[in-house]
């Protein structure tokens, strides 16, 4: 949503390295492809906010990308569905087309 505040993280790791703020709502940055200023940085690792408190590291967790099998799962089995209704309605259509012409 325009003007929430959201977490900033690199693609390899799964903690935050900031914070910020949206300067477009999500269906604006999707037609955007990405590109311009979305997100205007609040805090970041290792900025002058960070260097008046008690400078800890960021922890690092190397991403992990099972999110997107399971996605894909999700993907083949909607597509199955789809696929298995789509034949039904061709069954049922072919026995309606028989009964009018018999």
């Amino acid at each position: 949503k325009l003007y929430e505040f959201c977490s900033i993280c690199l693609d390899d790791n799964r903690y935050p390295i900031g914070i910020g703020q949206t300067t477009m709502d999500g269906d604006d940055m999707y037609m955007s492809g990405m590109k311009g200023r979305g997100i205007i940085p609040l805090h970041l690792y290792q900025d002058a906010l960070w260097n008046i408190g008690p400078r800890t590291e960021v922890p690092y967790e190397k991403e992990q990308r099972q999110l997107f099998i399971t996605d894909q799962e999700k993907i083949n089995e909607n597509i199955e569905q789809a696929c298995a209704q789509a034949s039904d309605n061709i069954n049922t259509l072919n026995l309606n087309e028989e009964a009018n012409l018999g």
